[in-house]
């Protein structure tokens, strides 16, 4: 091992620990954040409904003094660095700065043997997702040493305000990284709703490492993030125990983060050179230390804790409410299981408003990226590793919805490329061998319960990638990659067996369902449906003849290949071959087939609605579930209902691509159904607003801009009619007000407007007055504030604020103008 590997990993130790001592005194205020409550480490306790566990947010006032000053100066405005050796990052492409390639920093196990595993960067350890992430051993109970450690410093949460983690927040968050971030927005492949931008976009994938240890220096905290409402949010049967980091894990994490390092700094020809006395200034590059340092362990916990609140509810994978992230570090596990962890860190940071956490979370997944590509291209066995394809599913979920630019394309991208491994790995395929087969008389229930925990891992993963292509190819409006046929895996079973803590609760919930004493008749008795099957039984009207109830998760997974019909017929309808209106076929087969084909899809729809009003469910991942479900069904009928990718046109490119067009009946192809168009839009607003606080999806910003942009068109060609230019046949709502995000849509007066459209659809602002759909500037101010106010604070809401504003003052003068000539007319 090198002098100078052996000397910076020393460096990254020492800087690590002054930076605890120095940054985060005893008293300080993240210090005072850490809870001492054992409702969060034995998630069997009652609830003590005296307890105010709000999470809340601090305002740092540090971080105005920063507003106005460009990003690059940001970085670099303050250095908190403490005195130690210093190594700068160079770009090895360069031979004039090239010093050579430091060996790698992992050798300074030489020195410790005893901590050492040979094995530990062998992707093909482990295939099993339940062993690092959440289970402990049958029966054990978790004591207070491992559920506490000392830099908590033994202090309770200060928890007086009633704030809410991502919600409410936006404007700090806008404010930082408008600057910064505004070209970064208009290069987006999502939410394109302004003019082609004329500058190139910024690489940032490469600065966002080397400006890594700036970020250390800057002013103001590592999470904004107080206290959890994990316990009063969530019910004791569905809370998660979020086991802190101990010290001996920190420096594992330590230790593996800077092989992490090295990989990314290799794929970006980067590498580490000892100071130079002759510029001794600070500079973009200079300060990087050549090693990837750690927020404190309390910012670490509370990154996980907002996994658990925010993403976890809608991707359940972590079983047995546990996660355990001082066995996920292990190295027994090898490298996926580390990384799985790194990426949760990068997910939870992303969900912080603290710009120190969220510019954290952009470099962590750079760096995270290029290592899962590594496991990917030298270790053959990696792509059957189901931990490599857990890590693939953060890593797409948080880069889709980042705000990165360069993140959300290669995220969107490379979704193909992993399910195209997990499609060859039979990841989708039904199992050659039941798990009823591999009861044996000698393998007791805790045995058996852990290959249960197993097999209901592998099915949840797949069914999660399906969940995930389901938002991916709905919010970019790219075609479905996975076909409804090939979905043969079973169906995840019900959330009580799957959030069993132990053998013998999962017993007694397994018993309880099945209704027998013998919990093998009982495991016998389980439905063995897979999506494809169940789609089958929805399409034949046959749900409501099964022996079971189909859960939440399995309803929202059905919406999939709903999507994908949906996406077939809306790429035939917007293809201009072919109309809804008769006039626009060449053959009366055509039109037939088209409209019995339209009607098909809507009858599903219906017939899952229906569904959906059967299942019954409680707790606040039920209602986190059902409200994102439910969100979704009213965006893929938005689809049936409107041409979204022709409406969004008109936005980027004027309302002369309207105008431009030969025939005046050409709108009716983009906005099939008005009536259906604007109650679907208004339920969304509907359901943003009633979601549970602080529990709502990541992509939730994107379906309030879906939303607010057909309201929009729908006003502006509304508009248009009045002005006498019929580009679509509105009904004259002369009726009594219908306020559309207020009312359910099963409601008679909803469904009575559906069918002969005599109301007059309205919308309400969050301070209780009234909008029609007649101001198409308003109702732009509308999804502004509702996105500003009830979706999650982070980079990416930020940017769709972003869009719509700059929409909004682009088309003011054309809003203002058609507005006015349409009361002109009507007058």
């Amino acid at each position: 091992m090198s002098y100078e590997a052996l000397e910076l990993y020393h460096a990254a130790a020492e800087t690590e620990k002054a930076f605890q001592e120095k940054s985060f005194p005893l008293g300080s205020d993240l210090a005072e954040g850490f809870l001492e409550n054992q409702d969060f480490y034995d998630s069997r306790q009652g609830l003590d409904s005296t307890e105010q566990m709000d999470l809340i947010f601090t305002e740092d006032t540090s971080l105005n003094s920063l507003r106005g000053v460009p990003d690059g100066q940001r970085l670099t405005v303050a250095d908190m660095q403490l005195e130690q050796p210093r190594y700068g990052i160079i770009d090895s492409t360069d031979p004039t700065l090239l010093q050579g390639v430091v060996n790698d920093p992992l050798q300074h196990a030489e020195l410790h043997p005893e901590h050492f595993d040979p094995h530990i960067f062998d992707g093909r350890q482990s295939s099993s997702l339940m062993d690092p992430v959440g289970r402990v051993a049958a029966g054990a109970v978790l004591g207070r040493g491992q559920q506490r450690v000392q830099s908590f410093h033994g202090l309770q949460y200060n928890e007086t305000s009633p704030a809410y983690p991502g919600r409410g927040d936006l404007e700090q968050i806008y404010e930082e990284d408008k600057i910064a971030l505004a070209l970064d927005w208009d290069h987006w492949a999502i939410c394109r709703c302004l003019p082609p931008p004329t500058a190139a976009p910024e690489d940032r994938k490469k600065s966002s490492i080397m400006t890594l240890e700036q970020n250390f220096a800057l002013p103001g905290p590592w999470t904004s993030l107080k206290g959890s409402r994990r316990g009063v949010q969530f019910a004791p049967a569905e809370r998660f125990v979020n086991v802190e980091l101990t010290e001996t894990t920190r420096e594992w994490l330590l230790m593996i983060a800077q092989g992490f390092m090295r990989v990314a700094m290799e794929v970006h020809g980067l590498t580490i050179a000892p100071p130079s006395p002759e510029s001794p200034g600070m500079d973009e590059f200079s300060n990087m230390g050549g090693f990837i340092r750690l927020p404190p362990s309390e910012a670490l916990h509370r990154y996980l804790e907002t996994v658990l609140t925010i993403y976890e509810p809608f991707y359940p994978l972590v079983p047995a409410r546990i996660l355990e992230p001082n066995q996920l570090a292990g190295a027994q596990n090898g490298r996926g299981s580390n990384l799985l962890l790194f990426l949760m860190f990068a997910l939870g940071s992303m969900l912080d408003p603290a710009i120190k956490a969220r510019r954290f979370s952009t470099a962590l997944t750079e760096i995270c990226r290029h290592s899962i590509h590594d496991i990917l291209e030298k270790d053959s066995g990696a792509p059957g590793s189901g931990l490599l394809f857990y890590c693939s599913l953060i890593f797409i979920i948080k880069s889709s919805f980042s705000g990165d630019k360069a993140h959300m394309n290669i995220a969107v991208a490379h979704r193909h490329m992993y399910l195209t491994l997990m499609r060859s790995a039979g990841h989708f395929k039904k199992p050659y061998r039941q798990l009823q087969a591999l009861i044996l008389e000698h393998d007791g229930l805790g045995k058996f319960w852990q290959t249960w925990l197993e097999k209901e891992s592998a099915a949840r993963l797949a069914y999660g990638w399906v969940m995930l292509e389901t938002e991916i190819s709905l919010f970019y409006d790219c075609r479905p990659i996975l076909d409804t046929s090939e979905l043969e895996v079973p169906l995840p079973s019900s959330e009580e067996l799957w959030l069993a803590s132990n053998p013998e609760e999962w017993r007694q919930n397994l018993c309880k369902e099945g209704s027998f004493g013998d919990w093998q008749v009982c495991l016998d008795a389980q439905p063995d449906h897979s999506l494809r099957s169940l789609f089958q039984l929805l399409m034949n009207d046959e749900l409501d003849q099964l022996d079971f109830q189909p859960t939440i998760l399995h309803l929202r997974l059905l919406l999939y290949p709903l999507h994908v019909l949906v996406a077939e017929l809306g790429q035939l309808l917007d293809s201009g071959l072919v109309s809804l209106q008769s006039q626009w076929f060449s053959s009366t087969t055509m039109q037939s087939s088209s409209v019995l084909r339209y009607e098909e899809i809507r009858q599903l729809l219906q017939a899952w609605l229906g569904a959906f009003h059967r299942s019954s469910g409680h707790g606040a991942r039920y209602r986190a579930m059902k409200s994102a479900a439910l969100t979704l069904f009213h965006l893929i009928s938005l689809n049936l209902s409107t041409a979204f990718s022709k409406l969004e046109r008109i936005a980027r490119e004027g309302y002369d691509v309207f105008e431009s067009q030969s025939s005046t009946d050409l709108a009716s192809k983009w906005i099939r159904a008005p009536e259906h168009a604007i109650v679907h839009c208004g339920q969304v607003f509907r359901l943003s607003r009633e979601m549970d606080q602080g529990i709502c999806p990541i992509w939730s910003a994107a379906a309030i801009y879906r939303a607010t942009l057909i309201l929009w068109s729908i006003s502006l060609l509304k508009a248009n009619s009045a002005m006498g230019q019929e580009t679509i046949r509105f009904p004259q709502n002369h009726g009594k007000e219908l306020v559309i995000d207020e009312v359910l849509f099963q409601d008679d007066e909803v469904q009575r407007y559906l069918r002969r459209g005599n109301a007059r659809p309205m919308l309400t602002t969050d301070d209780g007055r009234l909008i029609s759909l007649d101001n198409p500037g308003e109702l732009l101010h509308l999804g502004i504030t509702t996105v500003t106010r009830h979706c999650l604070a982070t980079s990416f809401s930020a940017g769709v604020r972003f869009k719509l504003e700059k929409m909004s003052k682009l088309w003011e003068p054309k809003d203002r103008s058609i507005f006015n000539q349409g009361s002109l007319v009507g007058a």
